[in-house]
């Protein structure tokens, strides 16, 4: 038996691999310095599937932007992809764009619709956070305008979803607490088709603004 066996083969089939290996960061690396270079859009873009529909930096002032954007920076740290997104990051991965479109909703209600935000949620009497109230501003005050409140019902719904994965932790019949299991699969697909349906009308609702015919 001769002990020299030779490792040509599967060499070239480690260096192939490693090839390969390499060529898949050095693409993913370059697409992450391009989604860097435009956070907000390219966040909009892969969440909806499609490209905008309107210019964030014309739409937006300019400090409300900037917000947007570093918040935006944000959600692409936790996943380039939102499709990607594991269960283990899910949640502050809806925490980010609760953070990241929030203030764009609550900018917009006050200064281009010219109105106060409204402060108890108008059928259950509660006071809401600040965030939570624009959203259910746009869904209820606006339960009439298409855009407006699908805007504040899609965000309102993602919020409902994040407080429940945050706050797992609930009292049963026999007194005792346990952690409530949550598929995370099923809650993202949901959760990304609800920021996806929220930005598109979004979108729309700032088409309309910035022509000038507000309805």
């Amino acid at each position: 038996m001769s002990w020299n066996k030779d490792y040509s083969g599967e060499n070239n089939e480690q260096s192939s691999a490693h090839q390969l290996r390499m060529r898949s960061l050095v693409e993913a690396e370059e697409y992450r310095k391009e989604a860097f270079l435009r956070p907000l859009e390219y966040l909009i873009e892969d969440i909806c599937e499609s490209g905008l529909k309107v210019s964030f930096i014309s739409a937006l002032n300019l400090l409300i932007y900037k917000d947007a954007t570093e918040e935006a920076k944000a959600c692409l740290n936790i996943q380039i992809k939102c499709r990607q997104l594991g269960g283990y990051n899910l949640v502050n991965w809806l925490q980010k764009i609760i953070d990241c479109f929030s203030n764009v909703v609550v900018d917009h209600i006050q200064q281009n619709l010219k109105e106060s935000i409204i402060k108890k949620h108008p059928t259950e009497g509660y006071v809401l956070s600040d965030d939570r109230a624009a959203f259910t501003h746009l869904e209820f005050v606006h339960a009439q305008h298409d855009f407006r409140s699908k805007i504040g019902t899609y965000f309102n719904a993602i919020y409902e979803d994040l407080n429940k994965s945050k706050h797992r932790l609930k009292r049963g019949d026999d007194d005792k607490i346990r952690k409530q299991k949550i598929n995370f699969y099923y809650l993202k697909e949901r959760d990304i088709d609800f920021a996806k349906d929220a930005l598109l009308n979004l979108q729309e609702e700032f088409a309309v603004e910035m022509e000038g015919c507000r309805i």
